[in-house]
């Protein structure tokens, strides 16, 4: 698949994963919900747009703490709710 997606993909796939929307302004906020959380793990959504290209998924990755490949496969639902926790775990983003 290309380097674009949908925002409804990725809002699916955030809910899917463990992350609660907040809507607010001229974006939504998606913040992931764990109480061992060692560092905010969120990401913004504009209302405006219905795809995101390159560009706005890399910060997207970044802010998720992701990898490029990561995030498409994130999106993609290659990579499951369990799969996205150990991840932050391996990276001290969600404590053991």
């Amino acid at each position: 698949m290309g380097r674009t997606r949908k925002v409804s993909e990725i809002k699916s796939a955030l809910t899917k994963k463990g992350f609660a929307e907040k809507k607010g302004g001229n974006h939504l906020k998606y913040k992931y919900r764990s109480k061992k959380l060692t560092e905010p793990l969120y990401t913004i959504i504009s209302h405006g747009k219905d795809e995101y290209g390159i560009n706005l998924l890399d910060k997207m990755a970044y802010q998720l703490n992701l990898t490029n490949g990561q995030l498409l496969e994130f999106i993609d639902c290659d990579i499951s709710k369990r799969d996205y926790y150990e991840l932050m775990q391996d990276r001290g983003v969600i404590s053991r």
